[in-house]
């Protein structure tokens, strides 16, 4: 640029001087950048326009971390692990010292959130069943709805797996879909099946005691599965999901008390009612442990003692299923189980069978509220039972810990190894092996 300098002094005299002058432009450091970026991700890239040779960029970054550039006009940076924003800051000097400072805002996003399947993919009207949830970019916090009904119980196990209990619904297929936190979310189409509540699993229309016989075969004999309207669930009486001895001393309980009937969820109580001297309080618990005593010689046979216990704070069980395994070299033989002690002392069960299938023996008995139902004095703990076995036996005995529980009269509060409630213990007579690990169970939700 040419400046021209005039000055005049008092007597109008002048003189002019003119001189070239260079005026260094401000760089431009506008920040050009993504308008959003997935939190934890890498390899983002930011730049400003160039400013010439010997020009300095001093970058810095919050909600994020350089990775590369630094000190160049273009760096790259990574994102934040959670959603929110991630702020970029460079001044860009010039070698003539002219300088411009400037910000960009970039908003972190979680992930696009995919939702791949669900396991199982059905469950009761009712709801309560437990679900597992596969798919990606499952944030902490994230919900759950099946059918738009919110989930409960929902745990974010990881990125790509939620565990979930399902709420009630309508019959039919519906959707799963998953949100998080920041709103994105994504959606199995008709990913869940809900069933009808219909107990019937001999699917003869009728709710007698065959079902009961039919279940009994079912979970202790490797029987055929429930063939009622809603397939293996048609065995589900107490409509908690899964098929189990619960739900006979359900079945047990309306026939013989009668108690609430299969098959209608809105008229079940929220808490169990008392039935004859088994009273119930609101929040009842039933917790505790089948144990096998120590084997005794009488009268020419081993006899072990089935000893019931319940915890503090438990209320008294009031029906028991129990499966033993006899672990030995060859097949079993005169082995049988029976009612004793306590068990025998409660009356005539108000049901009671057993059942042998190979080397396993089943029992199961409902004790008779009308006879004063199971008793197990100050201590908490009775022999209900014993098991007697030919005196020659060198055997390990076993429980099976996915078929014996402890239940309450009505079969709606359950104590099983699998909810943590019931211990287990086995016992040897002779030198009887180690016991081999048992089969699955039996859950259908």
């Amino acid at each position: 640029v040419g400046l021209t300098l005039v000055v005049t002094n008092a007597a109008g005299c002048s003189a002019t001087n003119t001189a070239n002058v260079t005026i260094n432009p401000n760089p431009n450091a506008t920040i050009t950048a993504p308008a959003s970026v997935t939190t934890s991700s890498t390899g983002n890239a930011a730049s400003v326009a160039g400013a010439g040779a010997g020009a300095t960029y001093a970058w810095s970054i919050s909600g994020g971390t350089i990775t590369g550039g630094t000190g160049t006009n273009s760096i790259t940076f990574s994102a934040g692990p959670t959603p929110g924003t991630l702020t970029l800051n460079v001044t860009v000097t010039t070698s003539a010292g002219c300088s411009d400072a400037r910000s960009a805002n970039v908003n972190r996003v979680l992930p696009g959130v995919t939702v791949t399947s669900i396991s199982p993919n059905f469950g009761t009207v009712t709801g309560g069943t437990n679900v597992t949830i596969n798919g990606t970019n499952f944030a902490s916090g994230a919900a759950v709805t099946l059918g738009g009904t919110a989930a409960t119980s929902v745990v974010v196990v990881s990125a790509i797996k939620i565990t979930a209990k399902t709420p009630a619904h309508a019959a039919g297929s519906v959707n799963v879909t998953v949100t998080n936190v920041d709103t994105s979310n994504a959606t199995l189409a008709g990913g869940f099946l809900y069933k009808p509540q219909v107990f019937d699993p001999n699917n003869d229309g009728t709710i007698t005691s065959a079902d009961i016989f039919y279940l009994v075969n079912y979970l202790f004999l490797n029987g055929p599965a429930p063939i009622g309207p809603g397939g293996v669930i048609s065995g589900d009486a107490n409509g908690d999901g899964v098929v189990s001895s619960a739900d006979i001393f359900y079945v047990v309980n309306y026939l013989f008390l009668g108690g609430q009937k299969p098959n209608i969820p809105s008229a079940m109580p929220t808490a169990p009612r008392a039935i004859g001297t088994a009273i119930r309080t609101e929040g009842p618990q039933i917790s505790g442990s089948i144990t096998l005593g120590k084997p005794v010689l009488r009268a020419g046979r081993y006899v072990v003692p089935v000893i019931m216990t319940s915890s503090p704070g438990s209320i008294t069980p009031q029906a028991m299923s129990i499966r033993v395994h006899f672990e030995t070299d060859g097949a079993m033989s005169g082995m049988t189980i029976r009612s004793a002690g306590a068990g025998k002392d409660a009356g005539v069960a108000l049901f009671e069978i057993d059942r042998r299938m190979d080397n396993d023996l089943s029992y199961l008995v409902a004790y008779d509220p009308h006879n004063g139902g199971l008793a197990l004095g100050e201590s908490h703990s009775a022999v209900v039972a014993e098991i007697e076995i030919a005196a020659s036996a060198n055997v390990a005995l076993s429980i099976d810990p996915e078929l014996t529980m402890l239940s309450d009269q009505g079969g709606t509060l359950t104590a099983t190894v699998a909810n943590g409630k019931l211990k287990v213990s086995g016992t040897t007579i002779g030198s009887g092996n180690a016991p081999r690990p048992r089969a699955p169970g039996r859950d259908v939700n």
